[in-house]
C-alpha cells in the first residue's frame, strides 16, 4: 500500500513536471507543415488512465492554467479568448476566457479516466487505451472551439480576418486538420505509454 502511494505521487509530479516542460518548450506544440500541433493534452490522457480520474483533473487544470500563462505572457492576435488579461483592439479577454482556457482540460482528464475505468473491464487493453485517448481529445477539442463560438465568435472571426458566416467552416477544418492529427498523436503514445507501464506492473 505503502509503495503503490508513493508510486502514484511520483508519478503524478513527474507528468506534472513535464507538462511544465512541454509548455516552457517547442515540445507542446509541434510544427507539422503549416500547422501546430498541440501535445499538452497527451501527459493528461497519461495520467488519467494509469491514476484515474481525480489525478486526470488535476493535470487538466495545470493543462488550463498554462494555456492562460502562455497567452498571457506570448500573446497571439487570438489569445484573448484563453487570456483575461489580454486585449486585442476593443476585445479584451474576460471570465469566459478562463472558462475556455480550463473547463474543456479538466473535463478531458476526468472523461478519458473515467472511460479508460469502465473499458478496462472487458479486459481489452488496446482498445480502452484508444477510445480513451480519441474521445477525451475530441472533447477537448470540440469545448474549446465550442466555447470560442459561442462567448467571443465575432470577435475571433475579426482577429482572425474572416468574414463571421464563414467562422463555422474554419473551426470545422480546425476539427478536421489539427483536431485529427492530435487524436492520432495521442493515440500513439497513449498506447505504447500506458501499455508499456502495464508490462513492468508499474500502473495501479
Amino acid at each position: 500500500m505503502k509503495n503503490k502511494k508513493i508510486f502514484r505521487m511520483a508519478f503524478l509530479a513527474m507528468m506534472m513536471a513535464i507538462l511544465v516542460i512541454m509548455m516552457w518548450t517547442p515540445l507542446g506544440y509541434l510544427p507539422f507543415g503549416g500547422l501546430r500541433i498541440t501535445t499538452m493534452h497527451i501527459p493528461v490522457l497519461i495520467t488519467a488512465m494509469v491514476l484515474g480520474k481525480k489525478e486526470g483533473m488535476i493535470m487538466g487544470a495545470l493543462f488550463g492554467i498554462s494555456s492562460i500563462v502562455m497567452n498571457t505572457l506570448q500573446p497571439t492576435l487570438t489569445s484573448f479568448v484563453f487570456s483575461p488579461f489580454i486585449t486585442v483592439g476593443n476585445v479584451s479577454g474576460n471570465g469566459y476566457s478562463l472558462i475556455i482556457a480550463v473547463l474543456p482540460r479538466i473535463l478531458l482528464g476526468w472523461s478519458s479516466g473515467w472511460i479508460y475505468e469502465k473499458l478496462t473491464s472487458d479486459k481489452n487493453e488496446t482498445r480502452s487505451i484508444m477510445l480513451s485517448a480519441f474521445i477525451g481529445t475530441l472533447s477537448n477539442t470540440l469545448l474549446v472551439l465550442m466555447g470560442i463560438y459561442l462567448f467571443f465568435g465575432s470577435a475571433y472571426a475579426v482577429a482572425r480576418g474572416i468574414e463571421y458566416s464563414a467562422l463555422v467552416t474554419v473551426l470545422l477544418t480546425t476539427i478536421m486538420t489539427n483536431g485529427i492529427l492530435e487524436i492520432l498523436l495521442a493515440i500513439v503514445i497513449c498506447l505504447a505509454t500506458v501499455k508499456a507501464l502495464q508490462t513492468r506492473k508499474l500502473k495501479v
